[in-house]
């Protein structure tokens, strides 16, 4: 009963809802072109498959084997953490680390865990933003309130991309051991 639900629950989202009436409507169009009846066929069913998360789960899974964890032991020191910028959603009546998107906040809690493992490495955060917020100043204030001292941290805020980031961070780091979150 449980995957019944969600499988219904899945079919009445907006994107696959749309498709499923689309493909409704396909059965009253003339049939006497093959050709692109079939095309459109294919592409309703290609956008509908990879829409549901049963399939788009297995397209994200697919290279999963090939990525490893950072493993501690295997590198003894580390001097600097560099934790790159991600989305934001800035209002200042939320505290900085419910401004950072999921994916800016999964970057920082794994540069934090570095930093308490690595207790003499400084912690580098970086992103662009927008408004009076940037990814930089969020990440380095939940850092804080998360127990990394001001003086461990340094922010890049003026990169705008990954590009900017990586020639903003090169000087600093160069000679250092790194680890890149």
């Amino acid at each position: 009963m449980f995957e019944v639900k969600k499988v219904i629950g899945q079919l009445l989202m907006p994107l696959p809802l749309s498709l499923v009436a689309l493909m409704g409507l396909m059965f009253f169009i003339a049939k006497t072109r093959k050709g692109p009846y079939i095309a459109v066929w294919l592409v309703l069913l290609t956008t509908w498959s990879i829409s549901t998360p049963y399939v788009a789960q297995h397209i994200i899974e697919w290279d999963k084997g090939t990525l490893t964890a950072f493993n501690p032991s295997r590198h003894k020191n580390i001097d600097r953490i560099v934790v790159l910028g991600c989305n934001l959603y800035p209002d200042d009546s939320l505290p900085s680390n419910a401004q950072l998107g999921s994916c800016g906040l999964a970057r920082l809690v794994e540069g934090i865990r570095l930093a308490n493992i690595y207790p003499k490495a400084q912690l580098y955060v970086s992103g662009y933003g927008y408004g009076n917020a940037t990814s930089a100043g969020l990440m380095a204030k939940t850092a804080q309130s998360l127990g990394i001292s001001a003086t461990r941290l340094k922010q890049n805020h003026n990169a705008k991309d990954t590009a900017d980031e990586a020639k903003m961070l090169a000087p600093v780091l160069v000679d250092y051991d790194v680890a890149l979150v």
